[in-house]
């Protein structure tokens, strides 16, 4: 009526901060017009101050404070956050009165309006450092109460209060966001700021924080913290703490080495010979491998898988000890080592027991890592029926946490990518960097990147640029010292690209590069995968390193490459694409694919236009994309 135009979300978005009143609406589309946003403005911060703020009493205002940090409270927090048990009844008539906080009787508590709360938080900001400190320290100590770790290191964190964050248990946080900021970020200022009376009290503590430097790639901060924490340990006067310790210690340091499973299997033995029981710098409530789902990244060294293997299976066996985890990770490296070996009957058995072992416990990414397999077992045999239900899977067990969710997308984007179905990989993933982890990645996510970054490239036909970037992420691969299974796969994806721009040569070289680091432990699958793209490069190079080409490659590769281009012309028995489309949705994708309008979709299928629209959004949401524009391109793939 206005003139203004807003989106689906923009007016879910318009209705959550102002609950429908009216004059917030109308505010809100006066600030639209002025080109000033959605963000409750100014006009709207200083009509609520008239309203509640300028009319409130003293006793009002410390009360509002205090509730303004939190979306709801109950009168239990409201006692706790006051200290006063039970509550005055100037309080509770206080909060009664109140126009713009509205009690919910099924949880029995008190919800402050969202313009309300935006108002109190800018006066909180403007307040003066005592009321600041009060406030959030009593929100921080109710969100400890509460076991809402990350909530309260955040209020901690605002008002500087570091031995506030180090009483902590500081569990699942190592690659979680605190608000804008990462964990690390906020621990990397803590380290450097508090004061060293008060590290001394929490050695536990500032391991965990050394654990999350690692797991965020920042291991010179790790290295350096855990020198200053080794100084703390040997000032202890109890033997006994200094020796429990001292096992923490070498249990957090022996992560510094991931993945080279020999340095990490030194460190873990040590730890063990001094740790009574369970350890305590290690949380079991995540997994040990910081989110890693393919534990052939452990391969390392040519010609040591088996014995990598073994010595997982002895890293498990302590850790499992130290934990009380049961973790299945070195039976999903025996599976993926039977997979990448060409035995797919193997790699199916192992996988489900390495399931049954992660099922119930902590390690979502042995758990991905096996829905994995069986993804992938399900594009060898060119099954979409079972492609799709593994996806789905996949997408499910993300749903653990924000990295959870990350690594499910990335093992996501390696069927989109290999599909040609590239319009699915999500912005994120796609230029070989993620603004979402950046700033706090495993060391192994970054490879991963440039892994998927080349694959994209050759499936866009980018070939010059493939072959740039190529040299750059195989070096990087090399310089962190393992992820030998990553390096063989870009080496032939930059092999495919040299042969698409005319550089046989060079793609025979590259060829040469990867089998030299497959054939000693008989990774023949990459070769099984993409022997007919290569042209004769693959038994050339076999010949050329006189190495006896084993006769699976060429079955499986004749299977393979037959199933491969079923799955990528997205059919299948079932009728339905591998991402979840019905039939009914996959036939308006298709007509809006040719350039049909809705009008026309809905004469040819017999329904109603408003079905079509309803079809079209779903398609949308589960291929993520926005508009019927990019239908075109993956359909036709």
């Amino acid at each position: 009526m206005c003139g203004c135009a807003v989106t689906a979300g923009q007016a879910k978005k318009i209705l959550e901060y102002t609950e429908g009143w009216i004059a917030a609406v109308y505010l809100t589309i006066l600030q639209i017009r002025k080109g000033e946003g959605l963000e409750p403005g100014l006009s709207l911060i200083q009509l609520m101050e008239t309203i509640v703020w300028n009319n409130m009493s003293d006793q009002g205002k410390e009360l509002l404070f205090h509730i303004s940090l939190f979306q709801s409270v109950s009168i239990e927090q409201i006692e706790f956050l006051l200290h006063a048990d039970p509550l005055p009844d100037e309080v509770l008539q206080i909060l009664d009165g109140m126009p713009f906080v509205r009690y919910e009787p099924e949880s029995q508590s008190y919800i402050p309006h969202p313009v309300l709360r935006e108002m109190l938080r800018r006066r909180l900001k403007a307040a003066g450092s005592e009321v600041t400190k009060r406030c959030y320290g009593s929100a921080g100590r109710w969100y400890a109460k509460s076991k809402d770790c990350l909530r309260a290191i955040e209020c901690f964190f605002i008002i500087k209060d570091y031995e506030g964050i180090l009483s902590l248990p500081l569990e699942k946080v190592i690659l979680e966001k605190v608000g804008d900021l990462s964990f690390s970020q906020i621990a990397g200022q803590l380290v450097l700021d508090c004061s060293q009376e008060i590290k001394r009290k929490y050695p536990l503590s500032l391991l965990r924080i050394a654990y999350a430097f690692i797991g965020a790639g920042k291991k010179v901060e790790a290295v350096s913290l855990l020198k200053e924490i080794r100084e703390y340990i040997n000032e202890m006067e109890s033997s006994v703490v200094r020796q429990e310790l001292t096992g923490e210690w070498h249990l957090i340091e022996a992560f510094l080495h991931f993945p080279d499973i020999h340095k990490m299997e030194l460190g873990i033995k040590k730890a063990t010979e001094k740790i009574s029981g369970r350890c305590q710098a290690l949380s079991k409530q995540e997994p040990f491998s910081f989110g890693l789902p393919l534990m052939i990244f452990f391969h390392k060294v040519p010609g040591m898988l088996d014995r990598e293997i073994q010595v997982l299976s002895n890293v498990i066996d302590m850790l499992s000890d130290l934990t009380g985890v049961k973790y299945g990770a070195d039976i999903l490296l025996q599976a993926e080592a039977a997979l990448y070996r060409g035995n797919f009957t193997e790699a199916e058995k192992l996988s489900h027991q390495a399931a049954f072992l992660a099922e119930g416990s902590t390690q979502w990414a042995v758990s991905m890592g096996t829905l994995n397999i069986m993804a992938q077992l399900a594009v060898k045999r060119g099954s979409n029926r079972d492609l799709s239900q593994y996806m789905k899977g996949l997408e499910d067990a993300g749903d653990k946490d924000s990295l959870g969710s990350f690594v499910s997308q990335l093992l996501q984007t390696d069927y989109y990518m290999w599909l040609g179905l590239t319009e699915l990989i999500p912005e994120s993933v796609r230029g070989g960097r993620s603004n979402d982890v950046d700033y706090d990645a495993p060391d192994w996510v970054r490879i991963y990147l440039g892994y998927f970054y080349i694959g994209i490239l050759l499936q866009e036909k980018q070939y010059s640029k493939l072959l740039g970037v190529a040299k750059a992420t195989i070096d990087q691969c090399r310089e962190a010292d393992g992820y030998l299974m990553v390096e063989i796969y870009m080496l032939l994806i930059a092999a495919m690209g040299s042969c698409k721009n005319g550089q046989r040569e060079d793609a025979f070289e590259y060829v040469k590069g990867a089998l030299k680091k497959a054939d000693p432990d008989g990774i023949y699958l990459p070769f099984m995968e993409f022997k007919s793209v290569l042209g004769g490069l693959i038994e050339a190079a076999f010949l050329e390193l006189g190495i006896e080409m084993p006769p699976q490659i060429i079955e499986n590769e004749q299977l393979i490459g037959k199933n491969w281009k079923l799955l990528i012309r997205l059919s299948s028995e079932s009728g339905v694409l591998p991402y979840g489309l019905t039939e009914r949705e996959m036939d308006v994708a298709t007509l809006a694919a040719k350039g049909m309008s809705n009008k026309e979709i809905a004469t040819v299928l017999y329904i109603t236009e408003a079905t079509v629209k309803f079809h079209l959004r779903t398609v949308f949401s589960k291929l993520g994309i926005e508009r019927r524009s990019k239908l075109a391109r993956m359909i036709e793939s």
